[in-house]
């Protein structure tokens, strides 16, 4: 019997290593993603299409590896990087957890380090949730900006009652 491989489904596999994160009594050392699941990584997304010709016929299975840098996931667990892995694919739904075995602080630090897509819910989510320091700060900023003009409104509307009331007065 001959196999007709026309009829083989062709794959792109992307192999993500964070090899400071993992021991040997981890379950995997390489986290799989395909690789329209890597594009919605920004960071993700620049590598590979230095190394990949999308116009090109895929013929056979492609495996393609990548090491993360250690700076953008320094001090994140395993479990961490694997739960943030899961969200990605579309296997778990993010919700905050109280008392959850993750460090979902983490996994915002780490989605942020990849430069997830915001078109991902769960990153904006953990976004609200998890702030950085600066998102915290342009908050606070715009919130005082927000009272200012308030402040400003309130005063041009006590100046605007007080000539109408002077006006009236005027044509008595």
């Amino acid at each position: 019997m001959t196999e007709n491989t026309n009829n083989i489904i062709k794959r792109v596999t992307i192999g993500l290593r964070f090899p400071y994160s993992v021991c040997k009594d981890d379950e995997k050392d390489i986290f799989i993603l395909s690789y329209n699941e890597a594009l919605k990584s920004e960071f993700l997304r620049t590598l590979l299409e230095n190394d990949f010709d999308i116009n090109t016929y895929i013929d056979s299975d492609i495996y393609h590896e990548i090491t993360i840098p250690f700076q953008l996931y320094k001090s994140i667990r395993y479990c961490d990087i694997e739960k943030l892995i899961r969200y990605w694919k579309g296997q778990e739904t993010y919700y905050t957890e109280q008392g959850a075995r993750c460090c979902q602080q983490d996994i915002a630090k780490l989605s942020r380090a990849l430069l997830l897509s915001l078109d991902l819910d769960f990153v904006n989510q953990l976004d609200i949730d998890y702030p950085t320091d600066e998102m915290v700060r342009s908050i606070q900023k715009q919130k005082n900006e927000i009272r200012e003009l308030r402040q400003t409104i309130n005063s041009l509307q006590m100046q605007l009652e007080i000539q109408n009331e002077q006006s009236n007065q005027h044509q008595v």
